[in-house]
């Protein structure tokens, strides 16, 4: 959200500049808006589901929120990803750096049909969980339900994880060393 005395002090001085200037103002944040627009559209075709594209924009809403907390932050779409001798494809990956602390994160969005409907679905989830914790991956899975519900806070939620896991692993690494 944009601190509304910061955006007072900006259209006061574009206000006061002259006209050329302030369409060329405007030329720039539209052509920013637009390469802005187009970055999301791409990552969102890269999805497989609807769910996953409703879910991907929010996500990246909160990876652009987040950007100034971590030291280096990358969302990617349809990750692939070998573990435990595995290859598995996450819906989303988000990798945080932060003072020498590294966090993996794996999103999975789980709509009904293929996940945990039968025995056999939901043992495959399982396994891909276990590979992916052993290859130093946490994983975060949100039902469709969820998303459809409240994609914010699914989005959310993932980075208030990776806040926490990132301020544990410093926790730690400054009690082990």
């Amino acid at each position: 959200m944009v601190d509304e005395q910061w955006w007072r002090c900006v259209t006061d001085a574009v206000f006061e500049l002259d006209k050329r200037t302030q369409e060329e103002i405007w030329n720039v944040f539209q052509e920013d808006a637009l390469e802005t627009l187009d970055q999301m559209q791409t990552f969102v075709n890269e999805c497989d589901s609807p769910i996953e594209k409703v879910l991907s924009v929010h996500l990246l809403h909160q990876c652009n929120a987040y950007e100034k907390v971590f030291d280096g932050i990358a969302l990617h779409a349809q990750y692939g990803v070998s573990a435990n001798g595995n290859n598995y494809r996450a819906d989303f990956m988000v990798n945080c750096i932060h003072k020498q602390a590294i966090v993996k994160v794996a999103v999975e969005c789980d709509g009904h049909d293929f996940h945990e409907k039968t025995k056999r679905q939901a043992a495959r989830d399982k396994k891909r969980d276990r590979d992916f914790h052993l290859a130093g991956i946490s994983v975060l899975r949100f039902t469709g339900s969820e998303i459809w519900e409240n994609p914010n806070r699914c989005a959310k939620d993932v980075f208030k994880f990776l806040v926490e896991e990132v301020s544990r692993r410093q926790t730690v690494g400054a009690s082990n060393g």
